[in-house]
């Protein structure tokens, strides 16, 4: 049976090229901004032989992955300090600035308060 509207059966696909050139697929190939490709997923390691994962946008700043990366383990953003690739991860430079990638880990370390 043939269809009365006379499409193809691509048409309600992601990807499917209509023949101007501009493809709607998950990987978005345009020029349009794709927030698939600015998270990234890293390891979160809190110590105590446990490691997390979670998600980050490389626009985020240092800062606030620190303080995501400490509440995703049920940390306080001040009693602890971040590390990855053995640099620490404070300040007002983006994720990206600071170079890292899907797949780095974030080491969290408590701070030590003497008294």
């Amino acid at each position: 049976m043939s269809s009365t509207y006379g499409n193809t059966g691509n048409e309600g696909q992601r990807g499917y090229d209509d023949g101007n050139g501009d493809v709607n697929t998950y990987s978005n190939r345009g020029n349009e901004p794709s927030r698939h490709r600015d998270v990234i997923d890293l390891l979160v390691n809190p110590g105590k032989g446990k490691q997390l994962t979670m998600q980050a946008d490389i626009n985020w700043t240092l800062d606030k992955l620190h303080r995501s990366s400490a509440e995703r383990c049920g940390m306080s953003h001040s009693q602890c300090y971040s590390t990855c690739a053995s640099k620490p991860v404070s300040g007002s430079s983006t994720v990206r600035e600071a170079g890292i990638r899907n797949g780095y880990t974030v080491n969290l370390n408590a701070r030590l308060r003497g008294g």
